[in-house]
């Protein structure tokens, strides 16, 4: 048997049922996973709470948001994001010794030379020369 929480309609913790399920056999090409905590995330948590479409729906679509953007941060949602990955994939590079492939993939970039391009407009140099600097100073 197995615990499971279902809940079908908006609420806090009072409207979530809780449920003891049996547990199938798994097939000749799956294998049980034995779980001891889950989490959900905050899309799912808002749509509990029944406020999740609502907020969405008050966003102007396309242009209007870009206007709106722009005049709110003073960029474009397209450098607002770039700013974050290229920021993201910055620390990332300080505080690990992953390859630059593996930083552009996991910051959002499509592909190293993207990143690459990224670092030149915002820093005015390449991530490679960012992450020597960034050793040299550490072993300084």
């Amino acid at each position: 048997m197995s615990r499971t929480i279902k809940f079908a309609k908006a609420g806090g913790p009072e409207v979530l049922e809780f449920l003891d399920t049996e547990v199938p056999a798994p097939g000749p090409t799956e294998v049980r996973i034995k779980v001891k905590a889950i989490g959900i995330n905050r899309a799912e948590s808002m749509w509990r709470h029944d406020a999740y479409i609502e907020p969405v729906a008050k966003f102007p679509a396309g242009r209007q948001f870009s206007r709106a953007f722009r005049a709110e941060t003073g960029q474009s949602p397209a450098k607002a994001i770039e700013n974050l990955r290229v920021e993201a994939a910055r620390l990332m590079m300080e505080q690990s010794r992953h390859s630059l492939d593996l930083v552009a993939r996991q910051t959002g970039f499509a592909d190293r030379d993207r990143m690459r391009r990224a670092f030149l407009r915002t820093f005015g140099q390449p991530p490679q020369v960012m992450r020597r600097s960034a050793r040299a100073k550490v072993t300084a």
